[in-house]
């Protein structure tokens, strides 16, 4: 029988997951970026890589920044809550802002400039808030057994969140003409800002209870820049866990990019509707593997689910690229009714499974390591390690953003626009093959490979969080 505490922590986590699933819906938004500036905005591809540079440099800047400011954060609102909702109102008038005055711009230089200051506004807000996601799980519940809970409910709000998205998106393509409409636009920030706003209160109400002293771990010393920098170099589980985080997100940029979407379903196989009718098979799909890959995890520990999930990823994605090469119908109109029809959906289905279990893992894993670096050093920095973590996602969710554009550059040119009408061509088909298969498996490779070095396994987990509640008992 499960106690009251555990009961009580149960719903608290179901609650705060809430906060991934709200700086999800604006990732959403930013997915569509790219249609924006070819379309209502007017600007060229090769514009945005000189845009995604800047933001990474800019990156390097702000998030152990922020990161210092959430552990020196204590007010009576708490650490983690006033982060939240600064981020969340930052990123509502920042993308409210690129969505609907950037194009109204007449001087063409003026509204890159425009577009890149607003896009720094947000990246900050974005960082507040998700770092928030990262560094709050460790007051939340460190018991090794309930974390993994986090996982569950993060990705099935994930998982329902983008599975909307790929119902409604075509949709809007099929009712305005094509997604480079500034209706499209319009329609989805009416559907995702109140929802990320929702979940940000939603939260907020489940961090409510321990967002205060009493769960905070004490530090002897104020926390400096320089104890980011050490944490990295001693502490090998966020190192390998970086390194997994990293190609990990770059999979699942990459391939869950609209762009990348839209090539598959629009272009190759000739029907954009059919990545609606999927949307809700992946999801029910999604959200049983990772009730299962929950249970491994609580039982054998988040290290050997990860691997598990990986080889997983690994196996599907072989079998989608075989799948292709047979059955490539280039531009003709898949059945799913079909027997290449039926053998795509699983395979497709089956992709989509590993890349939200490997993402979804990876999130509870770093309240681990930040706990792991109480029982090292001594030192409480769960805000530093997860604007780390945040860092990587943005630096490496803008590299994906520049290897998709540098592909489709070679494949349409610089001044080319992709949408649903393009006519099929074999550079199109190279780039999905490597966008959506290839690189994500070189991703889960470099994951399986690190977690040989990675020292948090079950065990280890129990040794840390018995540790963490000796220094709790010791604070209060």
């Amino acid at each position: 029988m499960i106690n009251s505490s555990k009961t009580q922590s149960i719903w608290q986590i179901g609650l705060f997951a809430c906060n991934n699933a709200a700086t999800n819906c604006y990732m959403i938004l930013l997915n569509m970026v790219s249609y924006y500036t070819f379309g209502p905005a007017g600007m060229l591809m090769s514009v945005l890589l000189n845009v995604a540079t800047v933001m990474r440099i800019f990156d390097g800047f702000t998030d152990p920044f922020i990161g210092t400011l959430i552990d020196k954060t204590q007010t009576r609102f708490g650490k983690y809550r006033p982060f939240m909702i600064i981020g969340q109102l930052i990123m509502l008038g920042s993308v409210l802002i690129l969505f609907t005055l950037v194009n109204k711009i007449p001087n063409t230089f003026l509204a890159y400039l425009v577009f890149t200051l607003v896009y720094a506004v947000y990246i900050l807000g974005y960082t507040c808030q998700t770092a928030c996601t990262k560094a709050g799980q460790t007051i939340i519940t460190q018991d090794p057994k309930l974390r993994p809970l986090m996982a569950l409910f993060d990705t099935s709000y994930t998982v329902i969140i983008f599975t909307a998205f790929g119902m409604i998106l075509p949709y809007l393509a099929s009712k305005y003409g094509g997604l480079s409409n500034q209706s499209c636009f319009n329609t989805m920030m009416l559907i995702y800002m109140p929802l990320s706003f929702l979940l940000t209160v939603l939260a907020v109400i489940g961090i409510w209870a321990k967002d205060n002293n009493e769960f905070y771990i004490k530090n002897a010393r104020p926390i400096k820049f320089k104890d980011f920098i050490k944490a990295i170099k001693h502490n090998k589980a966020i190192q390998m866990l970086v390194i997994s985080a990293a190609s990990d997100k770059l999979a699942q940029t990459i391939a869950g990019n609209t762009l990348i979407t839209t090539l598959l379903f629009g272009i190759i196989l000739g029907n954009y509707n059919i990545s609606s009718y999927l949307s809700i098979p992946i999801s029910l799909a999604t959200i049983v593997a990772i009730f299962l890959g929950t249970i491994v995890s609580r039982k054998s520990g988040q290290k050997k689910a990860f691997v598990y999930a990986s080889i997983f990823s690994i196996i599907s994605a072989v079998f989608l690229f075989i799948v292709m090469i047979i059955i490539n119908p280039k531009g003709n109109t898949l059945s799913l009714a079909s027997i290449s029809g039926v053998f795509f959906m699983i395979a497709y289905i089956l992709l989509r499974i590993g890349i939200s279990l490997t993402g979804g893992i990876v999130i509870p894993m770093i309240a681990d390591c930040s706990d792991y670096e109480v029982m090292i050093s001594g030192k409480a920095i769960p805000g530093l390690i997860g604007t780390l973590f945040s860092f990587i996602d943005k630096l490496v969710s803008s590299l994906a953003t520049s290897i998709l554009s540098l592909m489709l550059i070679w494949a349409i040119g610089a001044g080319g626009s992709l949408d649903v009408n393009m006519p099929y061509s074999n550079k199109l088909f190279i780039v999905f093959m490597i966008g959506s298969i290839i690189i994500p498996i070189i991703g889960w490779v470099i994951n399986i490979i690190a977690m040989l070095f990675y020292p948090l396994d079950r065990k280890k987990m129990e040794e840390v969080s018995a540790n963490i509640k000796e220094h709790l008992n010791k604070a209060n």
